[in-house]
C-alpha cells in the first residue's frame, strides 16, 4: 500500500463523526488534555463500533502495532458463504508469509520488518469489514461487520455462486484483501465485460492488492497479470493506471539484468502501447493519465517516447552524473525539484547504480556543504531505498522470477535477442 494508495484517516471517518476529527482552536474543548480526554471526546462521535468494545480498544492495535492486516477471503460458492478467520502470522526474513490454515480466511500481518518482537508479531486488529456483490447495486451502502482479533467467523449470503464479491469497498479500511482464485477470476471477467461495473477507486484498490500480494508470494503472478489484462483496452481512468505504473516500475527494477527482463519489457510495451497512442500525445495538457502513460512508455523504451524525451531531456539521458553534480551545486534546481529528482532514482535500476557511485565518490562534498542539509536527508533516503531494494530482490528473484518467466512464455512474450 503506497503512500497515496490508502488514507489512514478513512477508517476513522467511517466510524467517527467528522466534526470530532477537527482539532482547530474553535473545537478545542481543553487547553490541556490527557490521552483519556482525547478518547472520551472521540468516542462521543463514534458510530458502528463492535458491540461491547470501546473506541480506545478498537484503535489501540492500529496505533501500537507495526504493519497492517491482510484479510483473506475464501468463499463457499455452493453455499453462498465466506469463511473468515483472523490470525497473525510472522513475516520471516525471506520476506514471505506462508499460509498454514487451509481453506479458512486468515488475517495476516503485512510488513517488511522481520526483526519485530515476538509480542508484536502476535498482534491482531479489530478490522472494519464491508463488502458488496454484483447484485447489490448501491456502492454507498455496503454490508458492514467487524472482524475481531483471535476470532473465527463465517458470513452467510455473501454472494451467489456466479457473482464476484468486493471487500474493503472504496478502500475505507487500511488493509489488503486476499481473495481466492475463483473470486479474482470473476472480478477479472466482470471488468473485461465492463470496467465501469466497479468504481475507479475500487478498481485501483484491486490492482494494488493483487500485485502487492503477488510481490510477497501470497498470490500467483499469473493471477495478478491475468487480472490486469482488462486495462489494456478498457481502462482509461488515472487511478488504476497510476497504481499499475508503480508496480511495473518495481518489477522492471527487480528483473533488470535477469533472463526475464527482455520479455517483461516486451510485454509492458505491448500492453501500454494503446494507452500511449490514445493519450500520450496530449502531454501539454498535463493530465495525470497522460503523464502516467508517458512515464511508462519512456521507462520501457517506447520509440516515440524516447524520441520525445531525447529532444527534451538529452542531458538527463546521456549524462545523469552531470545532473547529480548540478543537484549538488544547488544552482539550477530548487529544493522541491531536487527532492523529486532524487526520489526517482531508486525506481530506475541504471539510475540507482549511478546514484550509488556518485554519492560514494562525492560524500565529503555532500556532508560538508552548509546548503545540503535537506538534500542529505533525501540522499540518505535514496541510498537506503537502493539497499532495501537489493536485499528484497535477492529473495524475490529466487521465488518469483521462474513464475513470471513461465507466464511471459505462455503468453508469447519471449526474450528479445540483443
Amino acid at each position: 500500500m503506497e503512500e497515496d494508495g490508502y488514507s489512514i484517516s478513512k477508517p476513522l471517518r467511517s466510524n467517527i463523526n467528522p466534526a470530532h476529527l477537527d482539532f482547530s482552536d474553535d473545537n478545542a474543548r481543553h487547553k490541556k488534555a490527557s490521552v483519556d480526554d482525547f478518547w472520551e471526546a472521540m468516542a462521543e462521535g463514534s458510530v458502528g463500533l463492535p458491540g461491547g468494545i470501546t473506541l480506545s480498544e478498537t484503535l489501540d492495535p492500529w496505533i501500537s502495532h507495526r504493519g497492517y492486516p491482510i484479510v483473506r477471503i475464501v468463499r463457499n460458492y455452493d453455499g453462498g458463504s465466506a469463511a473468515i478467520r483472523q490470525r497473525t502470522l510472522s513475516l520471516i526474513a525471506k520476506h514471505k508469509v506462508y499460509l498454514l490454515y487451509g481453506q479458512q480466511s486468515v488475517q495476516e500481518r503485512f510488513t517488511y520488518d522481520h526483526q519485530s518482537s515476538s509480542s508484536d508479531t502476535q498482534s491482531t486488529w479489530y478490522v472494519p469489514l464491508d463488502y458488496i456483490n454484483k447484485t447489490s447495486g448501491d456502492w454507498s451502502s455496503p454490508t458492514k461487520t467487524w472482524l475481531h482479533p483471535e476470532m473465527e467467523m463465517v458470513l452467510h449470503n455473501v454472494a451467489a455462486q456466479d457473482s464476484w464479491v468486493v471487500f474493503n469497498v472504496n478502500k475505507t479500511g487500511y488493509y489488503r484483501v486476499h481473495y481466492d482464485e475463483e473470486n479474482w477470476r470473476l472480478l477479472a471477467q466482470a471488468l473485461e465485460e465492463n470496467p465501469e461495473v466497479l468504481p475507479p477507486e475500487t478498481r485501483a484498490s484491486l490492482v494494488d492488492d493483487v500485485l502487492g500480494l503477488a510481490a510477497v508470494g501470497l498470490t500467483k503472478y499469473a493471477t495478478a497479470l491475468d487480472f490486469i489484462k482488462y486495462m489494456q483496452m478498457g481502462e482509461r481512468h488515472y487511478a488504476p493506471w497510476g497504481v499499475l505504473m508503480r508496480h511495473l516500475l518495481k518489477l522492471n527494477g527487480l528483473l533488470y539484468e535477469t533472463s526475464g527482463f527482455s520479455g517483461f519489457q516486451e510485454f509492458t510495451l505491448r500492453f501500454t502501447s494503446q494507452l500511449y497512442s490514445d493519450v500520450g500525445w496530449n502531454i501539454d495538457e498535463g493530465s495525470r493519465l497522460t503523464l502516467t502513460a508517458v512515464t511508462i512508455a519512456c521507462a520501457f523504451e517506447n520509440a516515440e517516447c524516447l524520441e520525445w524525451s531525447r529532444n527534451n531531456f538529452a542531458k538527463l539521458k546521456d549524462h545523469p552524473d552531470v545532473l547529480l553534480s548540478e543537484l549538488l551545486e544547488g544552482k539550477m534546481y530548487n529544493e522541491e525539484e531536487t527532492q523529486r529528482i532524487l526520489r526517482s532514482f531508486p525506481q530506475n535500476p541504471v539510475a540507482a547504480q549511478i546514484a550509488y557511485k556518485f554519492v560514494r565518490n562525492n560524500w565529503q562534498v555532500i556532508v560538508t556543504s552548509e546548503d545540503n542539509h535537506e538534500t542529505i536527508k533525501i540522499v540518505g533516503y535514496t541510498m537506503a531505498m537502493v539497499e532495501a531494494h537489493a536485499n528484497f530482490a535477492i529473495m524475490w528473484l529466487k521465488e518469483s522470477l521462474p513464475e513470471i518467466q513461465e507466464w511471459l512464455t505462455a503468453n508469447n512474450f519471449t526474450e528479445i535477442s540483443t
